[in-house]
């Protein structure tokens, strides 16, 4: 029951089939599913074990509102917050779409779509692949960084070598 169950939560992150368009609303749909169950199955230590803070940096109000569709789901007992990175104090996960590659003093899970993001002590980058959406992580920074991740997530991630 446990493995089934595991299994319905990661169908998300294995629909490779989908093509990988830039910022088309089933694209951002699946990148919110993505964010979700990397939250899932990623130990983060949180400031308020009662939610988790997800910071979308951007100046657009319309990309922040194309993530609240997780925003009030749970994981493991956490509410899931979605605001703009600007707008909070508190981030315990941060989502920097294209363009954004500044990490300078981010605590907490990094994803974002840039490879100088990871070069620079991101966790998990999104990218594309013959017009598939995929996702690679830095062991190394996820590591250094106090994180843990399960086995079956980095089971689909390609893992990214600093060196």
């Amino acid at each position: 029951m446990v493995r089934l169950r595991l299994l319905i939560t990661l169908i998300p992150l294995v629909i490779f089939a989908l093509p990988a368009q830039a910022a088309s609303p089933d694209q951002n749909s699946l990148r919110a599913a993505f964010i979700l169950n990397f939250l899932r199955y990623t130990e983060i230590p949180l400031k308020d074990q009662s939610s988790i803070a997800l910071c979308i940096s951007s100046s657009s109000s319309e990309v922040v509102e194309k993530y609240q569709t997780i925003a009030g789901k749970s994981v493991n007992d956490a509410e899931v917050r979605v605001a703009s990175l600007a707008s909070s104090t508190h981030c315990d996960v941060r989502y920097l779409p294209r363009g954004t590659t500044q990490m300078k003093g981010m605590k907490g899970l990094v994803i974002c779509e840039e490879r100088a993001c990871l070069e620079t002590g991101g966790h998990i980058r999104f990218y594309t692949e013959q017009d598939k959406l995929r996702f690679e992580v830095n062991l190394t920074a996820v590591k250094r960084d106090g994180l843990k991740m399960s086995s079956k997530l980095l089971g689909l991630a390609k893992i990214f070598n600093e060196e």
